[in-house]
């Protein structure tokens, strides 16, 4: 298992994007150019997971400062149920061991269809290590939970990071907030 975040090649780039594309749903992506354009100009960084040389998922964080976003993380179909990806993620959480890191994951505290689902992925990011905070994350029209390691992340620090991230304009479309959660369950 390796972790790299080389300069892609074109088929590496095709891997990204298909597996971004088939891991995530519409309402939950923003355009994969922009997520490029943001790794090129040094505000977002793609993590390549290689399984015996071959491509077998992605990590997109955003950093600034101590502080990692966990933005996306994904495991080619054809690789998961193989313990591939804790194992990529105990590699990034050892390689970030100094940052505060955090991630937001579909809320498994509200009621829905795929909430046995979404308390799964709960419990994978929970046996490595991350653990629930009484915070929500709206990121466009979608709300998410939020897991991390280490100190909470504040408002502030998250509007910071996202700021600079984005930048003025795609700042102005995706309307992005941390807060407290309402009622846990």
């Amino acid at each position: 298992m390796t972790l790299s975040a080389p300069d892609f090649t074109r088929a590496e780039r095709v891997f990204l994007k298909k597996t971004y594309l088939e891991a995530f749903p519409p309402e939950e992506r923003p355009p994969f150019r922009l997520l490029r354009r943001r790794a090129r100009q040094g505000r977002g960084k793609w993590i390549l997971i290689e399984e015996n040389g071959a491509r077998a998922g992605f990590f997109y964080l955003i950093e600034k400062g101590e502080i990692a976003y966990l933005f996306y993380f994904a495991v080619a179909k054809e690789f998961r149920g193989k313990g591939i990806g804790t194992a990529a993620l105990g590699a990034l959480l050892a390689r970030y061991g100094e940052k505060r890191l955090f991630l937001a994951l579909e809320n498994w505290r509200e009621e829905c269809e795929n909430r046995d689902e979404r308390l799964r992925r709960r419990d994978f990011y929970r046996k490595a290590g991350l653990s629930e905070r009484n915070l929500r994350l709206r990121e466009a029209k979608v709300t998410y939970a939020v897991m991390a390691k280490g100190k909470d992340v504040s408002r502030e620090e998250f509007r910071s990071l996202m700021d600079a991230y984005l930048g003025p304009v795609w700042g102005r479309r995706i309307q992005t907030e941390l807060s407290e959660q309402e009622n846990e369950k």
